[in-house]
């Protein structure tokens, strides 16, 4: 059974994380006003010493995952356009060389021009259209090359707001635990504390739900990295002096490995573009 490794609920939770941390300094203002600690005087002041840190990161990381939503589209939009331009090529390849003699090297194929029958390239493999065999499959291994780079890159970037998750949220958490077994000590009405543990309770849910979404996100850009990586390699063997038997099978065995990329990136697309 073919696995989904992204859903619309990790953008959602990915886009909420982003809502809690642009809301924090109220948020702990909220709770403290919850258990009687703000001043009527400090109303909207969001004053909290002990959380200056963490309130000050949380400004920073605020924008973390809208500043990389549009470079994620654009990234996508730029794979489906090339996968498709691939899989064009691919089949193109694969009719001329089933036209040879099996026991043909690859170097005779490599020459010949992509300017005759049965080649007709699109996007942007028509930059190479009046070339060889050869230097679109240098094109082709370099896109391949470029996009593994990418998603890695992309990887990267997500993982900083995991980091971020459990970097931010948990230290609130431990602050609303204190407070909360303060406020217990001091008489607070338990209706008080109650309210206190429900807003504790719910930031401790956004807690888990930003740490597996940002999981799952990072988690899908390294497997398309894994898979482009593994692409890249099966078909290089098509560069060499081999076979036009072992180059066909190189080539139908890169196809299965872009396919799952291709199935795996209409996912995310898909997603994203019903996402804010």
């Amino acid at each position: 059974m073919a696995t989904e490794l992204i859903t619309y609920a990790d953008i959602a939770g990915m886009n909420n994380y982003m809502l809690y941390l642009e809301r924090f300094p109220e948020r702990i203002e909220f709770f403290k006003i919850t258990l009687d600690l703000v001043p009527a005087k400090d109303y909207g002041k969001y004053i909290e010493p002990a959380l200056d840190h963490v309130t000050r990161k949380a400004k920073e990381h605020k924008t973390l995952w809208s500043i990389q939503m549009k470079p994620l589209r654009q990234l996508h939009r730029d794979l489906e356009q090339f996968v498709a331009d691939f899989f064009l090529f691919a089949t193109q390849l694969e009719a001329y060389c089933l036209t040879l003699n099996r026991n043909t090297r690859m170097a005779d194929v490599l020459r010949q021009s992509v300017s005759d029958e049965p080649f007709n390239l699109s996007g942007k493999l028509m930059v190479v259209s009046d070339s060889t065999v050869r230097n679109v499959l240098t094109y082709v291994g370099a896109e391949l090359d470029r996009y593994q780079a990418a998603f890695a890159t992309q990887a990267a970037t997500k993982a900083i707001v995991r980091e971020s998750s459990y970097s931010l949220i948990p230290r609130f958490i431990d602050f609303m635990s204190i407070k909360i077994v303060e406020a217990a000590r001091r008489s607070v009405s338990e209706s008080d504390v109650t309210s206190a543990r429900s807003k504790q309770h719910w930031s401790r849910c956004q807690y888990f739900h930003a740490l597996q979404a940002a999981s799952n996100v990072q988690a899908y850009c390294q497997r398309l990295s894994v898979l482009l990586k593994a692409s890249l390699e099966t078909f290089n063997v098509m560069q060499g002096d081999s076979s036009v038997s072992i180059s066909l099978f190189s080539l139908r065995l890169t196809q299965v490995k872009v396919r799952e990329v291709e199935r795996l990136s209409k996912i995310m697309t898909d997603i994203l573009r019903h996402s804010i």
